[in-house]
């Protein structure tokens, strides 16, 4: 990583333990919509295994998000992924 990277890292790594120490409410619903983003990402990863996957399976795992925040974050994961390797 370069230093921009390291430094979007030290920052997010600062708010997540900055959570988790001052705020145990604010850090249960981070941690609920974690596990949710990585149940999403898990399926995600079942459905694109197959050559044959079509956009309404991806819609289903996107539609089917514990909750309306992490469905955003999947779908901005997504995008990230995308532009990153389009270039």
């Amino acid at each position: 990583m370069g230093i921009i990277e390291d430094a979007g890292a030290r920052i997010i790594t600062a708010g997540i333990v900055g959570l988790k120490t001052t705020n145990p409410t604010a850090w249960g619903g981070f941690r609920t919509g974690l596990k949710a983003v990585a149940e999403g990402l898990a399926e995600l990863v079942k459905v694109t295994d197959d050559d044959q996957v079509t956009a309404d399976e991806i819609e289903d795992v996107l539609q089917g998000a514990a909750s309306y925040g992490s469905a955003r974050v999947l779908q901005d994961i997504l995008w990230s992924l995308v532009k990153h390797v389009k270039g």
